[in-house]
């Protein structure tokens, strides 16, 4: 990952030894669980897919079951290699915030950026109806992404600086009620990508997503 990574999401990745609290780390899928936002989480959402280009996939590294180590798993096949698209089934076992489990599929663009990699998600298919409008339906929810050998590791984006940015007029976006929507395709949203966090703190390092492999099929 040439360097961006360093030294920040591999420290707190060796730090994941133990069961990670999912409402901290991963608000979007939680919502779609529970039908609720958790801790105050922002999303940001993009209209265009977050990464230049696809990146290509081997269905080998993909395909299988993905468990978090708390409250749900993950089902993914590689739906279109050239396209880097894979289709992912979520099952919710967390029974504290459903009263039965759950199951959601959806499409995950996985895209590339100088040597990044970055997963998108159609907000409208991530989430509960009731949480979808007008403005968000159409964009997509986005994480960098990494990926090691029998895991995947997500980090959401860091929504304070994102508002922050837009309020400053320094990046194009607006501020929603449920998020902030950005443009990948804008330059300045460009610039703020290839710029390796130099205006801050990019992602939530410290509270990633990370699925590990249970088998391949």
């Amino acid at each position: 990952m040439r360097g961006y990574l360093e030294p920040k999401p591999f420290f707190a990745f060796k730090r994941l030894s133990g069961r990670m609290n999912m409402r901290n780390a991963f608000c979007p899928v939680l919502s779609l669980m529970s039908g609720v936002f958790l801790f105050g989480c922002t999303i940001v959402s993009s209209v265009d897919p977050v990464g230049e280009k696809p990146a290509p996939l081997k269905e080998k590294d993909w395909i299988g079951a993905w468990y978090d180590g708390d409250s749900f798993i993950c089902f993914i096949k590689v739906k279109d290699e050239a396209r880097g698209i894979l289709r992912a089934a979520v099952l919710n076992t967390d029974k504290k915030d459903a009263e039965d489990f759950s199951l959601r599929n959806f499409d995950v663009q996985i895209r590339k950026n100088d040597g990044l990699m970055f997963a998108n998600i159609l907000y409208g298919d991530l989430m509960n109806e009731k949480d979808v409008n007008e403005e968000n339906a159409k964009t997509y929810v986005w994480f960098m992404l990494v990926k090691l050998r029998g895991k995947i590791v997500l980090y959401m984006p860091n929504g304070g600086l994102f508002e922050k940015l837009i309020k400053a007029k320094k990046l194009k976006g607006k501020i929603i009620k449920d998020g902030i929507v950005v443009s990948a395709s804008n330059e300045n949203f460009r610039k703020l990508i290839d710029s390796r966090g130099k205006s801050g703190e990019l992602f939530n390092w410290t509270e990633p997503i990370t699925l590990r492999r249970l088998m391949k099929k």
